[in-house]
């Protein structure tokens, strides 16, 4: 009887060291993780248009960004007798890190955009005539010319900064950036039926779409620069 009670005392006994040694690695992982102490919220405005967006250290170095963000800016242009007139959209959704090499406000910025960004022109003919690669051809009221402009998603971003950091003290934050958003852009030319049945136009027309193409392609990033305001909390 005295062993089945002693061997019960060492059972017992090694499932509580278990679970304490169980505890305190349990513990010790939980104040491994950490929230952040501080959490930046900011407003921005620039290129991109007007954003939103929220910050958290990851280090006394570095720190990771979410941004949302939105634009939309009008363009008139001629170019061989045709007038566009049409909208760039910039829709950002971006994911950032930043680093302080030396430990004051100046950072590099790296990151992507899921959004999108893209316009489209609508041309119109002045003097009723249009230029197509070369040929002047009459155009009838309503017909036209469109193009596209297109950027890829996502796009990565490469930049520079000044400040959002020291996300460790609450207050305050204001913050200037320069960078591109990476991704070579597309583009298109249509024409309305109208035009396409006019002789000879659809010859031109593929010449001067494969100009316009090759144009746009030319066009290898998006320019970011942008102002922001926040506060630490």
């Amino acid at each position: 009887m005295k062993k089945i009670v002693f061997h019960a005392l060492l059972a017992t006994a090694g499932m509580a060291c278990a679970m304490s040694a169980s505890a305190q690695e349990s513990a010790q992982q939980a104040s491994a993780f950490r929230m952040p102490e501080t959490v930046l919220a900011y407003g921005s405005v620039g290129s991109q248009g007007l954003g939103v967006g929220l910050g958290v250290a990851l280090g006394e170095k570095s720190s990771l960004r979410a941004e949302l963000s939105t634009a939309s800016y009008s363009f008139n242009t001629t170019e061989s007798n045709i007038r566009y007139k049409g909208d760039l959209d910039v829709k950002g959704i971006s994911l950032l890190a930043d680093y302080f090499p030396f430990g004051g406000k100046f950072r590099l910025t790296g990151g992507v955009n899921f959004g999108k960004a893209g316009a489209n022109f609508k041309g119109e003919a002045t003097g009723g005539q249009i230029d197509v690669n070369g040929t002047m051809y009459a155009v009838a009221p309503g017909e036209s010319i469109g193009a596209t402009l297109d950027f890829p998603k996502p796009r990565p971003y490469l930049g520079i900064g000044w400040g959002l950091g020291q996300l460790s003290q609450k207050g305050f934050r204001f913050g200037i950036d320069i960078g591109a958003e990476i991704g070579k852009a597309k583009g298109d030319l249509t024409a309305t039926s109208g035009l396409q049945a006019l002789p000879g136009f659809s010859a031109d027309f593929d010449q001067e779409r494969q100009s316009y193409r090759n144009e746009i392609e030319k066009i290898g990033f998006y320019p970011v620069v942008k102002l922001s305001v926040g506060y630490a909390f």
